[in-house]
């Protein structure tokens, strides 16, 4: 990741299709997954897209100033990820807790940042793209 973030061109995963990656499926929902992967491969315009989050909320930084985050800062998209959106506002008022979770503090050309999240106790450090 150093080595991408020093290059310092807007990295893209190839491998990233959208496909399955931001839905649940529980088994109840074949109805609603079909919906979705309908959006997904939608290319008239009216489908659903993914874009680097500068593009959609321009004046936006990962973090507002010395006091973020907080409970107000957190926007989204249409990508179904409000539970974690709404779990973020939530610990806020902890704001030290979520600026530790990002090993990359600073905006950066790559668009891409170093988050550990605790899954079963252990630490695993993720590169999520902007």
């Amino acid at each position: 990741m150093a080595k991408v973030v020093k290059d310092g061109v807007a990295w893209t995963d190839a491998t990233f299709t959208g496909t399955d990656t931001l839905y649940w499926d529980v088994g109840t929902t074949a109805t609603s997954k079909t919906t979705y992967d309908t959006k997904l491969a939608d290319t008239s315009g009216n489908g659903l897209v993914f874009e680097r989050w500068p593009a959609v909320f321009t004046t936006a930084k990962l973090f507002q100033d010395a006091n973020s985050p907080h409970y107000t800062e957190p926007n989204q998209g249409g990508a179904g990820t409000c539970y974690l959106i709404q779990a973020l506002a939530g610990v806020a008022e902890f704001p030290a807790l979520i600026t530790s979770m990002f090993l990359t503090k600073t905006e950066n050309a790559a668009g891409i940042y170093a988050i550990r999240f605790y899954i079963r106790g252990k630490p695993w450090v993720v590169a999520v793209d902007n």
